[in-house]
C-alpha cells in the first residue's frame, strides 16, 4: 500500500507538472505568436543589426556645418574677388612709386644745385663785364698816357740840344740855358710817362688774367649747367626745373602714397582673406571626411540610404524591444517553438488525469491508515511476526535487486562511454570538415556536428556540450548548417577527384551581416582547395568580399 501511495504521489506530482507545463504554453500562446510576428518583420527589414549612436543627428549637425562652410566660402570667395577688382583698377605699381620718389628726391637735391649754378654764373659774368670795363678804361688810359716811341724821343733831344748848340754858339746862352733847363724837365717828364704807362700795362695784364680766370670759370658753369640740364631732361624731360615742378610732382607722389597705402591694405586684406579660405577648405575637407566616414561607419552609400538605414535600425531596435518585453518563460530565441492546436485539449485531458489521481490518492491515504490501524492491531498479535518474515524477504529481494541494477547501470555507463568516444573521435570525414566549417560561421559557439549511434539526424553540439538538433536552430543557424555541410561535401569530393569550381548564386539574402561575414570566412578557407565564384547583386556583400578576401577579383556584369 506504501508502495501503491508513493507511485500514486509520484504521478500526481508528474501529472501536475505536464498540468502546469502545458498550462504554461497554452498562456504563451499569445507571446509566442507576437514574438513570431516580430521575428518575421525581422527577417523582411534589412539586415541592420549596428548604426552608430545618434547617427541622423550627428549626420544632421555635419551636413549643417558643411552648409555653413560652404555658405562662408561662398562669401569670402565673393569678397576676396571684389576686392581683387578694386586692387586691378587701381593700377598702382610699386616700382612707378619707388621710380617717381627717386625722382623727386633726385629734382630736390637738383633744384639748390641749379641755384647755386644759376648765381654763379650770374656773379661770374658781373665779374667778367665789371673787369672787361676796367681793362677798357685802362687800354684808354694807356692810349692817352703812352709817351712816344724812344728813337723819336731822342732825336727830338738831339734836334734841341742841336738848337741849343747853335743858340750856344749864336752868343744866347742864357736862352740856351734856360732851354736846356726845359730839356731836363722834357726827360724828366719822359721818364714819368714811361712808369705810368708800365704800371698801366701790368693793371692791363693782371685785369686780362682776371679776365681769363673768369672766363675759365665761366665755361665750367657752363658745363655744370649743361650737365644739371641733361641730368633735368633725363629726370622730367624739361630743361629747366621749378619748384612748381617740384611740389606738382610731391603732390602726385603723395597720391600715389595714398594709393599705394590702400594698395597694399587691399593686398593684406586679400592675403587674409586667401587665409581664411584655406581654413575654410579644410574645415570642409574634414566636414566631407567626417560625414563620409560615419557613412562608412552604417556601410551607407549615401546620404538616403544612410537615413534609410536610421529608419530601419530604429524599427528593429523597437522590435528587439518588444521581444525584450515578452515574458522571461517563453522558449529562449534562436529556438523553433511551436504550440500545437491540440494541446488545449491535451491540457484538459492532463487536468481530468490529475484531478482522477487526487481522487484515488485520497482513497489510497485512506486505505493506507486502515491498514495502518491493522498493521497497529496485528504488532499485538501473532500476524506480526509473519508480517516481519516477510519484510525480511523482502528486503533481501531488494538487496539482490540492488545488485543488479549497479550492475546494469556500470554496463549502461560504459556504452554510453563508447558511444560518446565513437560519436566523437570516430565520426565520418565529411563531418569533421563541416564541424571545422561550422565553428568558423558561428564564432566557436558551436563546436561539432555530429551523427548519432543510434542512426538517428545530425545533431550540432554547442561549446558547453549540449547538443541540438537542426529543428530548435535559428534560420540563420540552421542555414550556416546545411551550408557547412554542403562545403564540406565540396571538399571531401575533391579528396576523390580533381577540384572543381564551386558556384554560389546569392545565398546569403538571408543571412545578417554577422552571419554573411563569417560565412565569407569558412568559404576563404575553401578557397584554398577551389575556385569559388559568388554571384550576388547586393552591393554590401561586395563589400564584404573584398575586406575578408582581399586577392579576389569582383567583375560587373
Amino acid at each position: 500500500m506504501a508502495v501503491e501511495l508513493s507511485l500514486l504521489e509520484d504521478s500526481v506530482a508528474e501529472v501536475s507538472r505536464r498540468v502546469e507545463h502545458y498550462a504554461k504554453r497554452v498562456k504563451a500562446r499569445p507571446h509566442l505568436e507576437r514574438r513570431s510576428n516580430i521575428e518575421t518583420k525581422l527577417r523582411e527589414l534589412h539586415a541592420v543589426d549596428r548604426f552608430p549612436e545618434g547617427g541622423v543627428e550627428r549626420l544632421n549637425l555635419l551636413l549643417s556645418q558643411h552648409r555653413v562652410l560652404t555658405e562662408e566660402r561662398k562669401k569670402n570667395e565673393s569678397e576676396a574677388e571684389a576686392l581683387r577688382l578694386r586692387r586691378l583698377q587701381m593700377r598702382v605699381d610699386p616700382e612707378d612709386w619707388e621710380r617717381r620718389a627717386q625722382v623727386l628726391e633726385s629734382l630736390r637735391n637738383l633744384l639748390p644745385q641749379i641755384d647755386a649754378t644759376r648765381r654763379v654764373y650770374t656773379a661770374g659774368i658781373a665779374r667778367r663785364d665789371a673787369i672787361g670795363q676796367e681793362r677798357n678804361t685802362l687800354l684808354r688810359a694807356l692810349a692817352v698816357t703812352t709817351p712816344p716811341s724812344r728813337l723819336a724821343f731822342f732825336l727830338f733831344v738831339g734836334l734841341f740840344w742841336f738848337g741849343l748848340a747853335g743858340l750856344a754858339f749864336a752868343g744866347h746862352e742864357q736862352v740856351a740855358a734856360l732851354l736846356a733847363t726845359v730839356s731836363i724837365a722834357a726827360v724828366f717828364w719822359y721818364r714819368k710817362r714811361k712808369q705810368r704807362t708800365a704800371a698801366l700795362e701790368k693793371q692791363i695784364a693782371a685785369c686780362s688774367a682776371r679776365l681769363k680766370a673768369c672766363e675759365t670759370e665761366l665755361r665750367t658753369t657752363e658745363s655744370e649747367a649743361r650737365q644739371i640740364e641733361s641730368e633735368s631732361r633725363m629726370l622730367t624731360g624739361r630743361a629747366e626745373v621749378t619748384q612748381d615742378d617740384i611740389d606738382q610732382r610731391a603732390a602726385e607722389l603723395t597720391r600715389l602714397s595714398k594709393l599705394s597705402d590702400e594698395a597694399r591694405s587691399l593686398d593684406d586684406a586679400l592675403a587674409r582673406g586667401e587665409t581664411d579660405l584655406q581654413r575654410i577648405l579644410h574645415q570642409i575637407e574634414d566636414s566631407e571626411q567626417n560625414i563620409a566616414a560615419l557613412l562608412s561607419e552604417a556601410s551607407a552609400a549615401n546620404e538616403q540610404e544612410f537615413l534609410e538605414y536610421a529608419e530601419v535600425y530604429k524599427q528593429r531596435q523597437q522590435l528587439q524591444h518588444e521581444l525584450e518585453k515578452i515574458p522571461a518563460d517563453v522558449p529562449e530565441s534562436g529556438m523553433l517553438f511551436d504550440v500545437r492546436a491540440d494541446e488545449e485539449a491535451k491540457f484538459e485531458t492532463a487536468q481530468r488525469e490529475l484531478a482522477e489521481l487526487e481522487q484515488r490518492l485520497v482513497q489510497v491515504r485512506h486505505e493506507t491508515g486502515r491498514v495502518e490501524e491493522r498493521i497497529t492491531m496485528m504488532e499485538k498479535s501473532e500476524e506480526r511476526s509473519r508480517a516481519l518474515s516477510r519484510q525480511e524477504t523482502i528486503l533481501a529481494r531488494i538487496d539482490e535487486a540492488a545488485e543488479q541494477w549497479a550492475v546494469l547501470t556500470l554496463c549502461r555507463a560504459m556504452l554510453d562511454e563508447t558511444r560518446r568516444i565513437y560519436e566523437t573521435e570516430r565520426q565520418p570525414e565529411v563531418l569533421r570538415q563541416a564541424s571545422s566549417f561550422f565553428s568558423v560561421m558561428t564564432e566557436g559557439r558551436y563546436t561539432r556536428v555530429i551523427a548519432p549511434l543510434d542512426g538517428g539526424e545530425i545533431q550540432v553540439e554547442r561549446v558547453d556540450g549540449v547538443r541540438f538538433s537542426p529543428q530548435v536552430l535559428s534560420r540563420g543557424t540552421t542555414e550556416q548548417l546545411y551550408l557547412s555541410m554542403r562545403l564540406a561535401l565540396v571538399r571531401e569530393y575533391a579528396n576523390h577527384v580533381d577540384p572543381l569550381p564551386v558556384v554560389f548564386d546569392d545565398i546569403f539574402v538571408n543571412f545578417d551581416p554577422d552571419r554573411s561575414r563569417t560565412s565569407f570566412q569558412a568559404i576563404r578557407d575553401l578557397c584554398t582547395t577551389h575556385q569559388v565564384m559568388l554571384f550576388t547583386c547586393h552591393p554590401h556583400l561586395v563589400r564584404q568580399v573584398e575586406e575578408i578576401v582581399p586577392e579576389a577579383k569582383v567583375f560587373a556584369l
